[in-house]
């Protein structure tokens, strides 16, 4: 029974990051389209999104570890 729940939160906590990820990046493209894709418009959104989410979530949301 222990084992079984612990993979059962560990699928959990896997599907609601994956859906995190992709929302966050899911914006990141809708605010990309509305500057016509700009490459360098678009280093700086994400550098600033990284350093926000780091600051207020932790280490776990470091830009080094997602693209940096």
């Amino acid at each position: 029974l222990i084992e079984e729940s612990r993979r059962n939160v560990a699928l959990a906590v896997n599907a609601s990051m994956s859906l995190l990820y992709w929302e966050i990046g899911e914006r990141l493209n809708m605010e990309m389209e509305q500057y016509n894709g700009s490459e360098s418009y678009g280093q700086q959104i994400v550098a600033s999104l990284w350093r926000q989410l780091e600051q207020e979530y932790g280490k776990s949301f470091s830009e080094k570890i997602y693209g940096g």
